[in-house]
């Protein structure tokens, strides 16, 4: 049985016009069951589309918060609903690259 009670990615992304590539970065805040909370980073970095949420996957199976589980439940959105984990996510398009640079310090 999962711990966790709701997953929030928030993402911020950038397009570099010169070179034709897109950025981002991201804040994770986990809530648990016992209502103790967790905020992880992830850097700027490439990537565009839902990529933040992959990341943002990636990094809650590096950190322990979730487990990547063999069969369909092999993205955030697919985990969360096996394990009845609330989740939020939305991602700000448009930013600056110093906004998307500032939101993982």
């Amino acid at each position: 049985m999962s711990k966790v009670k709701e997953i929030k990615v928030t993402a911020k992304e950038w397009f570099d016009e010169v070179n034709g590539n897109s950025y981002f970065s991201a804040i994770i805040e986990v809530e648990f069951k016992d209502h103790s909370r967790k905020k992880f980073k992830i850097p700027f970095q490439y990537g565009y589309g839902t990529q933040y949420e992959y990341a943002a996957f990636q990094k809650l199976i590096n950190e322990g918060i979730l487990n990547k589980n063999c069969g369909w439940e092999t993205s955030l959105s697919k985990n969360c609903r096996k394990n009845n984990i609330k989740l939020s996510r939305k991602i700000i398009k448009d930013c600056t690259k110093k906004e998307v640079k500032e939101l993982a310090n």
